[in-house]
């Protein structure tokens, strides 16, 4: 009678979140996810090497921003299109 059930609280790791960014749900890797988060690494890194010229000009400005969203708008798009993935059976 005088043991609590407490909710386990475990604060997510480094490595569960790097693993969250290219994985479904299932656990398999996404290639979807897996492509935007190295599209987003490469636009940082064009970001970082041309800074100057990118933000001298308001329309090269909103096409790298316009680039840098893409990969999330896709996959929000495809989603809203084609329904949610299905779970694989257990």
């Amino acid at each position: 009678m005088g043991e609590e059930v407490r909710p386990e609280r475990r604060k997510a790791s480094v490595r569960r979140d790097l693993n969250d960014m290219v994985r479904d749900p299932a656990g398999k890797v996404a290639e979807s996810k897996t492509f935007a988060v190295a599209f987003k690494a490469a636009m940082v890194w064009v970001f970082l090497e041309r800074a100057e010229q990118i933000l001298k000009d308001w329309m090269v400005l909103a096409v790298f921003v316009t680039a840098m969203l893409m990969p999330d708008l896709l996959k929000k798009v495809m989603t809203m299109k084609l329904g949610q993935p299905k779970e694989p059976p257990k």
